[in-house]
This record gives structure tokens, C-alpha cells and sequence, in this order.
């Protein structure tokens, strides 16, 4: 059986934290399985589900890790960009694995 629930909780934007045991709980409580999995999800791409203490100093540590990732992403970024790149291409006949005995040719691009 699969018993699908949906909530919504509006947020304020970036390093917003909400605490969904609750929310889970009731949703868990609501089925009639006597056990199984409760599988959480968010939608979007610059959302997460987490686990975490949900205290205030765990919360601010969580977000200021996530500032360090990202302004460290931008530095590595600044620096590839200035970087001369080559890109290889292997190319080779689709065939079963079971088939391929000779490597790839390779030819720069």
C-alpha cells in the first residue's frame, strides 16, 4: 500500500529552516500501514530536506557551512573560468560490452 500525503509551508528564502517532524508524524499517524517507510521530499533545485537537532546554534552552524560551500564554489568557479580547457571525445562503435576488445580513438576537439 502507498499512501501519499502533501504539504505546503511557505518560507522566507534563503537559510529559512522549518522543523517537519510534526508535519511527518501526522501524515504517518493518518495511514492505515502498521509499518513501512516514510519518504520525505521537497520540490526544487535549490531546496533540501535534511536532518538536523533542530536547535538555533545547529541551524546557524548548518547555514554558515552551506555560505562557506557556496562562496567556495564561486571562487573555484572564478578560477576555471580563466583556465584553458580542452575537451577529449571518445568515439567508438555502440556495441555489448561483451564485444569490445579494442580502446577507443581519441580525437581533441
Amino acid at each position: 500500500m502507498v499512501a501519499t500525503h502533501r504539504r505546503e509551508i511557505s518560507t522566507r528564502g534563503q537559510g529559512d529552516a522549518h522543523d517537519i517532524t510534526e508535519l511527518v508524524s501526522a501524515a504517518v499517524a493518518d495511514t492505515p500501514c502498521a509499518a513501512g517507510i516514510a519518504i520525505v521530499f521537497v520540490v526544487g533545485s535549490t531546496a533540501t530536506v535534511t536532518t538536523i537537532e533542530f536547535e538555533p546554534g545547529a541551524v546557524a552552524d548548518f547555514n554558515r557551512l552551506l555560505e562557506e560551500i557556496a562562496t567556495e564554489r564561486d571562487r573555484l568557479t572564478q578560477i576555471l573560468e580563466q583556465m584553458p580547457i580542452g575537451v577529449s571525445i571518445a568515439e567508438a562503435p555502440l556495441r555489448p560490452a561483451t564485444e569490445v576488445r579494442e580502446s577507443p580513438q581519441w580525437r581533441s576537439v
